[in-house]
């Protein structure tokens, strides 16, 4: 994997750089698929239990909601690799 060779880990090939990058992907993508997950939760709530209309849902909450998802994950994944904390 990437983690880097000197860690003596069992198939480490990587370095600090690859080890850091996959750290930021696993990251970001784990955070961001589970908030990903609560929004298509909330879009059905809304849409079945209060009723809303897709349009309505499309109007007023999609684009905010995907702007703080990404922003949100974005720092959430960024926080570790500015203090080098995903590498071993």
């Amino acid at each position: 994997w990437m983690v880097p060779k000197e860690t003596g880990w069992l198939w480490a090939v990587g370095n600090t750089s690859s080890c850091s990058a996959q750290g930021f992907f696993a990251m970001f993508g784990f955070v961001g698929e589970a908030l990903y997950q609560a929004a298509i939760s909330l879009n059905i709530l809304l849409l079945i239990v209060f009723g809303w209309k897709q349009e309505t849902f499309s109007k007023k909450v999609e684009k905010p909601m995907h702007f703080i998802i990404i922003a949100f994950v974005l720092v959430f994944a960024i926080i570790p690799l500015v203090y080098e904390t995903y590498n071993p």
